[in-house]
C-alpha cells in the first residue's frame, strides 16, 4: 500500500515542527532542559526561528528552573531568554565559587582576571560565604 505525502512535506519530513501545529512544537520544546533547548536550535533555521520567538518556550523554562514569580516580568521572548541567560550564568558562576575554583583569590585585583563576574543576590552571598569559611 503506497500512501501520497503532500509534496510540502517531501523535503522536512523528518522535522516534525513543520508537521506540528506551532504550539505543540513549543510544548515539547518547553519540556526540555536548558541545555537541549540551546542545542536544538542549531538543529536548522526553522528550529532556530521557533526557538527564539517564542516567550511560551523561554518562559517556560524560566518557571521551571528558577520557580519565578512572574511580578513585573517583561513578556516578549527576548526578554525572557535574556533573564533564562543571566539566571543561568549566575547559577553557573555560583556553583564555581562553591567548588572552590576562586578559593585562592586574595585580592580584588585577582579577582579581575577570572571569569567570575556575575550578579549574585544576598541569599547567593550568604551561601558562597558559608561554604569558603568552612574551608
Amino acid at each position: 500500500m503506497v500512501f501520497d505525502v503532500p509534496e510540502q512535506y517531501d523535503n522536512n519530513s523528518n522535522d516534525f515542527t513543520t508537521l506540528l501545529p506551532e504550539h505543540l512544537s513549543e510544548e515539547i520544546f518547553s519540556s526540555m532542559d536548558i541545555c537541549s533547548v540551546c542545542k536544538s536550535t542549531q538543529v536548522s533555521q526553522n528550529w532556530y526561528c521557533l526557538i527564539n520567538e517564542s516567550s511560551h518556550v523561554w518562559r517556560n523554562l524560566y518557571k521551571g528552573l528558577y520557580n519565578a514569580e512572574f511580578d513585573n516580568v517583561p513578556r516578549s521572548a527576548r526578554h525572557w531568554k535574556v533573564l533564562v541567560e543571566q539566571k543561568y550564568r549566575t547559577q553557573r558562576c555560583k556553583s564555581q565559587w562553591i567548588k572552590g575554583t576562586f578559593a585562592q583569590i586574595t585580592s580584588y585585583k585577582d579577582l579581575e582576571n577570572t571569569n567570575s563576574k556575575c550578579q549574585f543576590s544576598k541569599d547567593d552571598w550568604g551561601d558562597i560565604l558559608q561554604v569558603e569559611l568552612a574551608r
